[in-house]
């Protein structure tokens, strides 16, 4: 049976007349000796630190006897075989190392809850602190110094949290919410803003001067101000809902043959690593390059260990080529300019307002364009306020 040994013992063989002695020598200066063996033939074996080598070998001269090391310790096979291969040792050494640093800096710093001033003011601020992309989350302070400092030098927030996640800093902001400021309405009357079918009028302040179905145009009175009767009558803001019925022509002109872009099917694919913020090509080299027109389609993937991210990333570029045909189907080139009528009629109403109905009244084919003329009946509010001129 194989007997076991330290780390650091080696075992030694000695030979000689006088075997006993060098034994009993080294035992009485303190030298230990583990696992005794001697054989027939004057000759024993035994195990012994790494230390005590030249003490053992001085006895064993002293005594005419023979030594040698026949089992080297473990620290000395190890340390032969990284010698031997010091490539490996200096590659993993240096992985070790790059992967320790890495791991102390960060990566990524996420806000929520701010606006983008605040944001931008916040990140000022943790710039100034070290608290940024790049940096060494060893030379900071802790978590609570620099919540701490952020709230009592960042105004406008009512609480500040923060997160730290492997490489990434997470920031929760909750703002300060101020109740606004009141102002005393002046006196005032509601007019049309264009000219309308009023379709329905509710007075919450102010006297009503039309009804529903009365044509208004531009400028015309539709609440009054005023309230009361001869000396009792005062002036108040006019507050109110007031829907008209409106129309409106747009006009709209579209290429008769639309340009469609299609996939072919062939693709290509580059694979890079992402460090330090920065994208290295590993494999699929001028893929960018293989199609006149492609569609590009980003992946990225980020290892983690236990819910900390790994610092590295891998992304994936894939290329497909695309193509573009013309479209000649006359019926999608009018339903192309009949949802470009309905964008341009919704970029001049108000989120509020409600399209009843649209009708084409016109449509030509001219230059290589299809022109449209549409019709829309809207219900919108057409309200808009006026002073009341002291002495009216």
């Amino acid at each position: 049976m194989k007997k076991k040994r330290h780390f650091s013992e080696v075992r030694i063989y000695i030979q000689g007349p006088h075997i006993e002695q060098v034994i009993n020598h080294c035992l009485s200066d303190s030298i230990v000796l583990h696992h005794i063996e001697k054989s027939k033939n004057e000759a024993a074996v035994f195990h012994a630190s790494t230390r005590h080598i030249s003490d053992i070998e001085s006895i064993a001269q002293k005594y005419h006897c023979e030594m040698e090391v026949t089992d080297p310790s473990f620290y000395e096979k190890s340390f032969g075989y990284l010698k031997r291969r010091w490539g490996v040792t200096v590659g993993i050494l240096l992985f070790v190392i790059i992967t320790v640093v890495l791991s102390q800096m960060i990566w990524n710093i996420e806000i929520e809850g701010a606006d983008p001033p605040l944001e931008n003011k916040l990140r000022n601020h943790l710039q100034d602190m070290g608290v940024k992309i790049g940096g060494f989350q060893f030379l900071l302070p802790d978590s609570k110094t620099i919540q701490s400092a952020l709230m009592n030098e960042i105004e406008g927030t009512t609480w500040i949290g923060m997160n730290k996640n492997g490489t990434t800093y997470h920031f929760e902001v909750v703002e300060q919410t101020l109740p606004e400021e009141t102002e005393t309405a002046q006196p005032r009357h509601l007019v049309a803003s264009k000219t309308a079918v009023i379709h329905q009028i509710y007075a919450e302040k102010g006297q009503p001067v039309v009804q529903q179905n009365d044509l208004v145009h531009e400028n015309e009175l539709l609440i009054s101000g005023f309230i009361g009767e001869g000396e009792y009558a005062r002036a108040v803001a006019a507050t109110g809902k007031v829907l008209g019925e409106t129309w409106y022509k747009v006009t709209v002109a579209v290429p008769e043959n639309l340009l469609l872009q299609t996939l072919t099917g062939e693709s290509e694919t580059e694979y890079e690593i992402t460090i330090f913020g920065k994208d290295i090509p590993v494999w699929g080299f001028g893929a960018d390059d293989q199609f006149s027109q492609s569609v590009v389609k980003e992946s990225r993937y980020r290892p983690s260990i236990r819910g900390w991210q790994l610092p590295i990333a891998l992304k994936i570029n894939e290329y497909q080529e695309s193509r573009k045909t013309k479209n000649t189907s006359e019926k999608s080139t009018v339903e192309k300019a009949k949802r470009a009528a309905d964008n341009k009629i919704q970029q001049s109403l108000s989120p509020e307002a409600e399209i009843l109905s649209e009708k084409i009244l016109h449509e030509d084919t001219q230059n290589g364009k299809v022109k449209l003329v549409i019709h829309y009946q809207v219900i919108e509010d057409i309200k808009s306020e006026t002073p009341i001129i002291q002495g009216e």
